[in-house]
């Protein structure tokens, strides 16, 4: 960070009102990865109701691919339970993964009612949750793994014990 980004940090901090969501100062300009350093400058977004309530979202955040985006939605949603659901799919790791966050969060942010940005929220939640389950049903268990390092094991050395076993064998194949 040089001395310019420091003072574009301090206006930003002093603009959003952000020195109290900052619990140890040194730490956090220490901390702070150029990505982050980056989204935090190039933030521009009237200091509306819902970011005044949510300006925790400004510092912890700025690691996010999305930030910019998000924040400017959240700063820019019709009510504050539309800022609230927002919130919660800004922060949710699974959707910052997904490759359709940026979509949910238009979805919600165009309701045009608190009811139908709640119907919108659960929708993403449980595409979000069903796909991590999905994920997981595939994944094998460390017992699993044994299992399959050790028929492995037994194909390559193929009754002789005192064989040494190359790294191909600890090694396993997805289907």
């Amino acid at each position: 960070m040089n001395i310019e980004q420091l003072e574009k940090i301090i206006k930003q901090i002093e603009k959003y009102q952000l020195w109290d969501e900052i619990k140890d100062v040194e730490k956090w300009f220490e901390s702070l990865t150029n990505k982050e350093i980056n989204n935090f400058i190039k933030l521009n977004v009237k200091v509306t109701k819902s970011i005044i309530k949510y300006k925790h979202l400004l510092i912890s955040l700025l690691d996010s691919d999305y930030y910019l985006h998000d924040i400017k939605l959240i700063s820019n949603a019709r009510t504050d339970y539309i800022a609230q659901c927002l919130s919660t799919v800004a922060r949710d790791g699974a959707s910052l993964e997904s490759p359709h966050h940026e979509n949910d969060m238009e979805l919600i942010a165009n309701s045009k009612s608190d009811e139908e940005a709640k119907e919108k929220l659960s929708n993403i939640i449980n595409r979000l949750k069903n796909k991590e389950n999905n994920s997981n049903k595939n994944k094998l268990t460390n017992d699993e793994k044994i299992d399959i390092i050790y028929e492995n094991a037994i194909k390559y050395v193929d009754g002789d014990k005192t064989k040494e076993l190359p790294p191909e064998v600890f090694k396993i194949k997805n289907n």
